[in-house]
């Protein structure tokens, strides 16, 4: 028996994105003015921009005020736990935890630069509260609490999870709260919850690209807006479907692929052929998994609509009142 409790409004979403880097958000406020363009010489001739690079090394340090959306955003971004076993330090490389530190510096510089975690903008755009997350952050504790939906793109490894951690994820999802998976990541956490049973296969890592699509579910075809394209990045399709699971979305027969670059693996495999009428969206009840790339550094934004459905009927799941359409 299910408990029933109302649906949030905006559904309070924790988030584990590529390169997700803990950012403090703030609520959405009206786009400033674009900067200003060079003006032309006393005779008419355009001057060359100086660089922009060397402006901002040049420029005085400033504060960051996070108060807008636009550019430049000028969003802090908060530092992941040290992590010594990080494999990059032995290589001489910039640490993940590292990284943060490093780009807000670089933002300080001056008002040419700025910073975001890609995927998080389309969400907050949306409208959806969101908080990003990663392996180390839910290992350092973290409180499940407020949190709805759970969305996964990468930077989760439940593998690496302490024991403490990951036995508070899996009462998350245990106790009937949603996931929003996608590619590889969001796929392999589902099958390892029991959430969703498909089998994830990786095309070519290196191509990305509009594709043709057939919409086939409620939460593809349903989705305001939704077209016979989408987009990949590193594309990823589902087989061996067990009981219960719907699919969304499949790449079109007869060559998906309709401009970009989504070349075979060296072997033959991985390619657009090799995708053709698989499954590229893939749904349950407590689970939802995709296999483009829909919010692809926050430009197709023919393909919000589909996450924002997803992530709505994972919330309604997790509320105990699972409602679906078609």
């Amino acid at each position: 028996m299910h408990t029933t409790r109302t649906v949030p409004a905006r559904p309070v979403l924790l988030i584990a994105l590529t390169g997700s880097l803990l950012l403090t958000p703030n609520s959405a406020s009206a786009d400033p003015e674009p900067p200003t363009r060079e003006s032309a010489g006393d005779h008419g001739v355009a001057r060359a921009p100086e660089s922009a690079t060397r402006r901002a090394l040049t420029a005085p340090t400033t504060g960051f005020t996070d108060t807008t959306r636009g550019y430049p955003r000028e969003q802090v971004l908060t530092p992941d736990p040290v992590n010594p076993a990080d494999k990059s330090v032995k290589l001489g490389l910039t640490p993940y935890h590292a990284i943060a530190p490093r780009l807000n510096a670089l933002q300080r510089l001056g008002d040419r630069v700025s910073v975001e975690v890609a995927g998080r903008f389309a969400l907050r755009e949306m409208n959806f509260e969101v908080t990003p997350v990663s392996t180390a952050l839910l290992n350092a504790g973290f409180d499940w609490s407020s949190v709805d939906v759970l969305f996964v793109s990468a930077g989760l490894d439940r593998d690496a999870l302490t024991t403490g951690a990951r036995t508070a994820l899996d009462a998350f999802l245990g106790a009937g709260h949603g996931l929003v998976g996608r590619g590889v990541a969001g796929a392999e956490l589902s099958a390892a919850t029991g959430l969703l049973a498909a089998k994830p296969v990786e095309g070519n890592g290196d191509a990305n690209g509009v594709v043709r699509v057939v919409n086939s579910g409620p939460v593809t075809a349903g989705a305001p807006g939704s077209s016979d394209h989408g987009f990949v990045y590193a594309p990823v399709w589902f087989t061996d479907l067990g009981p219960g699971v719907r699919v969304e979305q499949s790449y079109a027969t007869g060559g998906p692929l309709v401009s970009g670059h989504w070349r075979p693996l060296p072997d033959g495999s991985g390619g657009p052929a090799a995708a053709a009428g698989q499954a590229s969206v893939v749904s349950g009840p407590r689970a939802v998994l995709f296999g483009t790339e829909p919010l692809f550094r926050d430009h197709p934004k023919g393909e919000f609509a589909q996450v924002g459905r997803a992530l709505f009927t994972m919330a309604h799941a997790s509320s105990g009142r699972v409602e679906e359409s078609g």
